[in-house]
């Protein structure tokens, strides 16, 4: 019943995206050189006509014709709604009409695209659009690779980006390709009477996820040099008053953000700089944050300079006495692929740099967590991105605050809809009402709003994405799948498209199964490091 996809003839890059995509949606596949128990075989490239013989004895065969046009031409090609997709898909990369077979999705209402021939027992779906192409485009950030312009700070700029220039920055593209692959697997599986095991994307049926984090810039609005500055600016006495701790500094709302988070039941990361030339690591602030749950990670000065970042860390490591995981660099500097390169072979768990700087949105089109590309390498990166959707100034240089509210929620409805990950960033200083009036409001209205997402430190969604895409497959039989983890995992979330008699687990437990009208929802416990199988036996 699994899903096999033919290796042979797939460029490095092709074998990237595929597995990209098909581990974000969940599915259960390999790698095959020919068909043997799969219930569906994905075809990247031409088709291959020694597949009839697996498709007239009711296999199922999608095949995705490669894009051959350049992307040079943007040209937009508007898709018709329908049972695949209810919205309009921008397909940037060309289309082959598909003349063969029933329609199931068109280019303009007239051109098909999609269609779905019956051959045999089998059934032989054609894909003339490249969502493979389409979604390497976005997540490998080709782009920034090939274009050379940069601003005052060494970074891509958001006014050079495709996603700028198309208007796109608050849609995600990405899923939007990926549902519409998932729906039409999906469709083959009930073609062919055939139930669908796919992952959850989040735990504890929670459709969406959201890590909340804090970069900490500066620790204190008044040290030696402001201060000075102050007494000659008409500002004495608050300077001096918090400068000698007879005040609290107007920055230091540490306790602020924990009463905030701490009435709403959540935790979130804090980014701190090591080499920051306006603070000190203060060892007795970290010690409590890490004892209340909260998590520490490195807030990097040295996007281009392994030496420096290793440094970083091992002095941020130094006074935390442990490992840190995550990290995210200073002015959202990154320098692709050579910042990439530096944190994976430094072994950091995660990033989540990826972010706009002067609005908010998805610069990857994408909110799931992924391993980005290594062009020179040309293969995925070991740690995660977590990209970045919101950032406090770059919300507020986009809109005026009274007008954030709307972004924010259509942000996250957005999110929510492609089951995907919102990341904040709300730095520490700007909970002051003096400076910045209604951005402490505007983070509680962000809480507010994202009570049913699955809310936690990104440390958290690094550690739950890293075990879900553990668990892959090693071999099938008719309804059996037969799976591999190179890790201990303590449970996964399963859903079963279409209606099985029952679920049986080998090497694992199931903790809890429930039929839901399209099929069932179930999950495996304690699944142990090593080979587990799963059983889904048909009426």
């Amino acid at each position: 019943m699994a899903i096999g996809i033919i290796r042979t003839g797939l460029s490095k890059e092709a074998l990237y995206t595929l597995d990209t995509i098909l581990s974000s949606i969940g599915f259960l596949y390999h790698f095959v050189e020919e068909p043997k128990n799969e219930a569906l075989i994905i075809n990247y490239g031409d088709y291959l006509r020694w597949l009839e013989g697996y498709v007239k004895d009711g296999g199922a065969v999608l095949n995705i014709y490669p894009s051959l046009d350049k992307f040079a031409n943007l040209k937009v090609c508007p898709t018709t709604p329908n049972f695949l997709y209810p919205g309009k898909i921008p397909f940037f990369f060309g289309y082959k009409p598909i003349s063969d077979g029933k329609p199931l999705y068109t280019i303009d209402q007239k051109y098909p695209v999609i269609s779905q021939l019956a051959k045999g027992k089998g059934y032989i779906i054609n894909v003339g659009v490249d969502p493979i192409c389409e979604t390497f485009f976005f997540i490998s950030r080709i782009e920034e690779l090939q274009n050379a312009v940069r601003d005052e700070f060494g970074r891509f700029p958001t006014n050079s980006m495709f996603v700028h220039k198309k208007d796109l920055t608050k849609r995600l593209i990405v899923h939007e390709h990926l549902n519409l692959l998932s729906n039409l697997i999906t469709h083959i599986y009930r073609l062919t009477h055939k139930p669908l095991l796919k992952k959850d994307e989040w735990p504890n049926g929670k459709r969406y996820a959201c890590a909340l984090t804090h970069d900490v810039d500066f620790m204190r609005r008044w040290r030696f040099k402001s201060t000075i500055k102050g007494i000659f600016t008409g500002k004495a006495t608050e300077a001096l008053a918090s400068f000698l701790r007879f005040k609290k500094d107007r920055w230091w709302n540490f306790d602020t953000i924990l009463e905030i988070e701490g009435k709403r039941g959540v935790k979130s990361t804090f980014f701190f700089m090591p080499c920051s030339p306006n603070y000190k690591l203060n060892k007795q602030l970290l010690i409590k944050l890490e004892s209340e749950g909260y998590e520490i990670g490195l807030h990097s000065t040295s996007p281009s300079d392994v030496k420096l970042l290793s440094k970083e860390r091992t002095m941020l490591e130094t006074v935390l006495g442990r490992e840190v995981s995550g990290v995210r660099q200073h002015y959202l500097k990154i320098d692709i692929p050579t910042t990439y390169r530096i944190i994976d072979e430094l072994k950091f768990s995660y990033d989540t740099t990826l972010g706009f700087t002067d609005l908010v949105g998805f610069r990857a089109s994408f909110s799931l967590p992924y391993h980005p590309y290594d062009p020179y390498g040309s293969q995925s990166f070991s740690f995660l991105e977590l990209p970045l959707t919101i950032m406090d100034s770059a919300l507020f240089t986009e809109v005026a605050p009274p007008k954030a509210k709307q972004v924010i929620k259509e942000l996250i409805e957005t999110i929510k809809r492609h089951k995907g990950l919102l990341i904040t960033l709300w730095h520490q200083r700007v909970f002051n009402k003096q400076e910045f009036p209604l951005w402490g409001d505007i983070y509680k209205y962000v809480l507010d709003n994202i009570s049913d997402a699955w809310v936690t430190r990104c440390q958290d969604v690094a550690e739950w994405w890293l075990k879900r895409e553990s668990l892959r497959m090693d071999e099938s039989t008719k309804d059996l799948y037969v799976c591999y983890s190179n890790r201990d995992i303590e449970r996964l979330y399963f859903s079963v498209i279409g209606k099985v008699k029952s679920i049986a687990a080998d090497g694992t437990t199931i903790s809890s199964c429930k039929e839901t009208e399209g099929g069932a929802l179930f999950i495996l416990s304690n699944i142990p490091k090593g080979k587990i199988a799963i059983k889904l036996t048909q009426f």
